[in-house]
């Protein structure tokens, strides 16, 4: 008798073996769906990462050539590429005796803008508008003119880069030029 009891407590006393592979079947589900959930913000969040790189590209490399645009007086259609990619953008504005010379270019994935006063290039207002983490692949300027005012129409692609992820955007804007040749 006393022999039966105590079979009777260890065997209710542990696990079987079936009950054992239902346990690790459930939580090797549950650990594939945190894995795989896990992966999948991973990857959205370079996809968005990408976006962002490429908007701020677009917005950091429109805004200047802007207001470039909008105070120059003129364009120089003889030193700017007009119509095709890569563009090229010469931009003329007097103003107080001095003369400058805004160019704006596409090299290797930047956009490079160069300003020359009195035919002398200033370093401070020189340089790259295109961030590290992205590239312009496709800029394109069309001069626009009517009789009473001109205005500059840009066609460009930024790219985003986030680790292996590459996501474009396309900008488009057109601005009026304000500014006197005089």
């Amino acid at each position: 008798m006393i022999i039966k009891n105590s079979l009777k407590k260890n065997s209710l006393a542990g696990f079987s073996l079936i009950e054992m592979l239902i346990y690790i079947a459930v939580l090797s589900i549950i650990f594939l769906i945190v894995v795989g959930t896990t992966l999948s913000f991973a990857s959205s969040y370079r996809t968005l990462a990408a976006l962002r790189a490429a908007d701020n590209a677009g917005i950091d490399t429109l805004e200047p050539m802007t207001r470039t645009i909008r105070a120059a007086g003129s364009v120089l259609t003889s030193q700017s590429v007009l119509g095709s990619n890569p563009g090229t953008l010469a931009l003329y504005e007097a103003h107080n005796g001095n003369s400058t010379t805004t160019t704006f270019d596409l090299q290797n994935g930047v956009v490079e803008m160069t300003v020359m006063v009195n035919n002398i290039k200033d370093a401070a207002l020189s340089g790259p508008l295109t961030s590290s983490n992205a590239m312009v692949t496709n800029l394109v300027f069309d001069a626009l003119s009517t009789s009473t005012a001109s205005a500059v129409k840009i066609d460009m692609t930024a790219i985003g880069i986030s680790g292996s992820v590459q996501k474009s955007k396309n900008f488009y804007s057109t601005i009026v030029l304000r500014g006197s040749t005089s």
